[in-house]
């Protein structure tokens, strides 16, 4: 995988991107020039702020003032401007599938359990037999 600008979306709870936050670590071992981005809600990104291997920290606040089509459509505007050239998706949500593929990310990775699989370029076997960490890292193969 190749990539010069990488956008993790995870919007889900804050555990759940604490757990994220070994892929974090081993893109930016594996990527290290890279710039990487990591969608979240504002309640996890705090968890977040300052990590040395994240450029950038884009809050979405999907029950609040993000809500609704109006602040779907500000974020994926938001990220086109990005540039992105994938987008790693280790949340299994049908708005996280929407997010990559309407922000026009070239090349999307999800899991083969997200509501919208069809909408990534790259899927991946969800194993249930693994822990969680060992799932997300296994968005980088």
């Amino acid at each position: 995988m190749e990539a010069k600008r990488i956008l993790i979306i995870h919007t889900a709870f804050i555990g759940d991107v604490v757990l994220a936050l070994p892929l974090v670590q081993r893109l930016r071992a594996s990527f290290p020039d890279a710039y990487i981005a990591f969608l979240t809600t504002p309640a996890a990104g705090n968890v977040l702020e300052n990590h040395p291997g994240v450029n950038e920290v884009i809050l979405f606040d999907k029950r609040g003032r993000d809500a609704g089509i109006h602040g779907g459509l500000r974020l994926v505007r938001r990220l086109r401007s990005g540039h992105f050239d994938i987008a790693l998706v280790p949340h299994r949500s049908l708005r996280s599938a929407l997010i990559g593929k309407y922000s026009q990310i070239p090349r999307r990775v999800g899991f083969s359990t997200s509501a919208a699989r069809r909408l990534f370029t790259d899927i991946v076997v969800y194993d249930k037999t693994i822990h969680e960490i060992e799932r997300d890292l296994a968005l980088l193969q």
